[in-house]
């Protein structure tokens, strides 16, 4: 049996509800969404240990926000070409040469949002893995202590803004670090 690229119509009910942005982003290449998924995650991680420790968590979360900011632009953008490519396709009534030269600029357009939208999954997968490692890095700065005051005072149901201040200043300069 040949091997598919592309999950096809009747499969998609089994790959979750994310089979059809995969297949709207690149319906022939869904290997090219997992790795730029994938890819800069796994570098961000394996390369964590070299430069984590000479820049802030807050440095890293503004990093985190910053390329989450872009990754929404860049897939937004890709998504207008598509979006402009697919509006002019049924324009009729050229002759042959215009034709070609449009073709021609509609693929490289086309090329265009696709890479704008490859790149802004990227910078999501980047944002993930650094958001994730800082956050978890951070948490082990934090004392088991903390717990039974957070505890306490969310038996009445609700985190009062004492207790958060309280944890705030007790804890503040270990952000830096």
């Amino acid at each position: 049996s040949p091997i598919l690229l592309a999950p096809q119509p009747t499969q998609q009910r089994t790959l979750g509800p994310n089979a059809n942005t995969r297949q709207h982003i690149s319906s022939g290449g869904v290997a090219l969404v997992f790795l730029a998924n994938q890819a800069p995650g796994l570098v961000t991680k394996l390369t964590a240990p070299c430069w984590f420790h000479k820049v802030s968590y807050r440095t890293r979360m503004k990093m985190a926000s910053l390329a989450m900011g872009v990754a929404c632009f860049l897939v937004g953008c890709g998504g207008l070409f598509n979006d402009e490519m697919s509006s002019t396709d049924g324009d009729d009534g050229e002759d042959n040469n215009d034709q070609s030269d449009d073709n021609n600029t509609t693929h490289a357009r086309e090329q265009l949002g696709l890479m704008l939208e490859l790149l802004g999954v990227s910078f999501t997968s980047f944002q993930c893995s650094l958001g994730e490692a800082s956050l978890l890095a951070l948490a082990g700065k934090f004392d088991s202590s903390l717990l039974p005051q957070l505890s306490s005072s969310s038996a009445s149901g609700s985190l009062s803004l004492d207790s958060y201040s309280a944890v705030d200043n007790d804890n503040s300069g270990r952000l830096e670090s």
